[in-house]
């Protein structure tokens, strides 16, 4: 600080002087820590979601759904939490004959009103398990319940319609592509149709979201069940969803978890595994990842996407996902390193534990 016997007009220069720089070094902590301000946009996403395979007999304790608690703490300061519902919700319809058909009450989604704006991707295999009657039932219920959905409609055009989500900071935008073993569940001749895994009218969709939207989500239920490795078709595939625009590329259904790559930006996971699920057989299926995504400003203008995955662990069904011991969850990382085009993108070690997780970030 000025000294006591220095001029006036001296002291008043040295005071200006100090003044500018604690401002400076102000300025440039707060750009220094811009990656711990609140970002513009976050979002939180897991894999595949049963709810109840026996239509009312989920294993509950009397403490009631739990299943949903690891996962509402981990996204609780996100804009948007996105899930794949692997099941028909509701009354209607006649079960297909198939070895598993999958159906819950409507109640079943009570627990995702704890989420701030849940998006459910309905494009898969089970969304017609009780034929367009029950996919029907199953996005009304949905409805009623504020729960947005893309992937499936009445129409092809519905199914193909993207789930807009006005978050704070700009518009999210969701997709939904899937496949089924039956060409009548994408025909509208039948009164509802998904939305089935077509890149080029899939690219073009991404496109004109890009047009009005701050962040473009793919999430694809596709791959060869238990296979841990995915194929070069669904690389190729999943890189031009990214060309086209997409930030985030997000697969499920072959119930366990594979590889994951950055790519010109964005992020693909070709299978996050099962989330809320009962299939405990291995720790294969046990085990499953979480994806967050957030959007921080940057200096100078403009908004940096940042990666992270936390791993995930079912011992009982009735618990549903949770953290892992440190071991456990590094192992959980060891094995997507492995399974990735390019392992030194995964972190393996010293996670960041935020909101009951082990994040590890992805790319940095």
């Amino acid at each position: 600080m000025p000294g006591e016997h220095e001029s006036p007009r001296a002291r008043i220069i040295a005071v200006i002087a100090f003044g500018s720089v604690i401002g400076l070094v102000a300025l440039s902590t707060a750009l220094s820590c811009s990656g711990r301000a609140k970002p513009v946009l976050s979002l939180v996403a897991g894999g595949d979601c049963l709810l109840d395979r026996h239509n009312g007999k989920a294993k509950m304790d009397s403490r009631g759904d739990r299943r949903w608690d690891a996962l509402v703490k981990a996204a609780h300061s996100s804009d948007a939490f996105l899930f794949n519902l692997e099941t028909t919700v509701g009354r209607g319809g006649s079960p297909k004959n198939k070895r598993f058909v999958f159906r819950a009450p409507a109640e079943a989604l009570e627990p995702l009103s704890r989420f701030t704006r849940p998006v459910a991707a309905l494009a898969n295999n089970h969304a017609m398990d009780y034929g367009p009657e029950g996919l029907v039932a199953t996005i009304a219920a949905l409805d009623e319940r504020g729960i947005a959905h893309a992937g499936a409609g009445t129409t092809t055009e519905e199914a193909w319609t993207e789930a807009r989500i006005a978050c704070p900071g700009g518009t999210l935008s969701v997709l939904s592509c899937g496949f089924d073993n039956e060409a009548s569940s994408f025909s509208e001749s039948m009164g509802a149709a998904l939305a089935p895994v077509d890149i080029e009218r899939l690219g073009k969709r991404i496109e004109a979201c890009r047009e009005t939207s701050l962040a473009v989500v793919v999430m694809l239920h596709w791959g060869l069940e238990y296979d841990t490795a995915f194929t070069r078709s669904e690389q190729l595939a999943a890189r031009a969803l990214v060309d086209s625009g997409a930030d985030l590329v997000l697969g499920s259904g072959p119930h366990v978890v594979q590889g994951l790559e950055e790519y010109h930006g964005a992020l693909i996971c070709y299978s996050l595994g099962n989330l809320v699920f009962d299939d405990l057989g291995s720790d294969e299926t046990s085990a499953a990842l979480l994806v967050r995504m957030t959007f921080r400003p940057i200096q100078g203008g403009g908004l940096e996407k940042k990666y992270a995955v936390a791993p995930l662990r079912t011992r009982r069904i009735s618990e549903g996902p949770s953290r892992p011991l440190i071991e456990d969850a590094q192992a959980i990382m060891r094995n997507l390193a492995s399974r990735s085009p390019y392992p030194g993108s995964v972190k393996t070690e010293s996670p960041s534990d935020e909101n009951g997780l082990h994040w590890f970030s992805v790319g940095e």
